[in-house]
C-alpha cells in the first residue's frame, strides 16, 4: 500500500483550469485536503500496526502480544501461526473455524470432514506439513471446538502410505510387536 503524502496539492491539481486561480475555492480545497491528509496519516499508522505487514523483530513483538513464540519459523510460517492463534482465540466452535485453524497449522493438501454420529466430528488431514508440534495442533483444535462435541483428527500421508520410520511424525512404529518394525499410515491427534 502506498501512502499519499499531499492530498491538498493533489486535489488542487485536479481543479478545472477556470477555477485554479480562485482564492476561495483553493482555500476550501486546501482545508478539505488537510483533513483527508490527517485521516490518511492515521489510517496508514493503523495499517503499519497490522502483524501481516510486519517482519523480523516487529513480528516477534506481535507474537508476544498474541501469545505465540516463533520457535525458529520464518516470517511467513510465523504469520500463519499467529493467524491460527487469533482464529483459535476468536473461535465460535463452528466447523468452518476448526477447518480454518487446521489448515493454518497443518498446511495440508486437503481437509475432509466426517460426522460419524451426532456431536462427533472427524477431520482427515491429507498430506499435512505441520507448522508446529502435534500436541500444539491438537490443543488448538480442541480449544476451538464446541464443549459438547467430540473431535477426532487424523493426519494422513498419502504420498508415502507406508512410512516405515521415514516420517516427520513422532515415534513411527507399528505393524508388529517389536519397536523397530513398521510405520504409520495415519496419526490420530490426542
Amino acid at each position: 500500500m502506498e501512502k499519499i503524502e499531499n492530498h491538498a496539492d493533489e486535489a488542487k491539481k485536479r481543479l478545472l483550469k477556470q477555477f485554479q486561480n480562485s482564492k476561495i475555492l483553493n482555500a476550501f480545497v486546501e482545508a478539505i485536503g488537510e483533513r483527508f491528509q490527517e485521516l490518511e496519516d492515521e489510517l496508514f499508522n493503523l495499517y503499519l500496526l497490522n502483524y501481516l505487514n510486519a517482519e523480523g523483530n516487529k513480528l516477534d513483538d506481535f507474537g508476544d502480544i498474541i501469545g505465540s513464540l516463533r520457535a525458529g519459523l520464518d516470517d511467513e510460517k510465523f504469520k500463519n501461526l499467529l493467524t491460527a492463534a487469533i482464529c483459535e482465540n476468536n473461535s465460535e466452535g463452528t466447523i468452518e473455524d476448526l477447518i480454518q485453524i487446521c489448515r493454518l497449522l497443518t498446511r495440508p493438501k486437503k481437509v475432509q470432514l466426517f460426522e460419524p454420529a451426532p456431536n462427533q466430528v472427524a477431520l482427515a488431514v491429507i498430506n499435512p506439513q505441520p507448522l508446529t508440534d502435534l500436541k500444539t495442533i491438537s490443543k488448538a483444535l480442541k480449544s476451538s471446538k464446541l464443549a459438547n462435541t467430540e473431535l477426532s483428527t487424523f493426519l494422513i500421508n498419502l504420498d508415502s502410505p507406508f512410512l516405515f520410520n521415514e516420517s516427520n511424525f513422532q515415534e513411527t512404529r507399528g505393524f508388529g510387536d517389536e519397536s523397530i518394525l513398521g510405520g504409520r499410515f495415519a496419526i490420530e491427534l490426542e
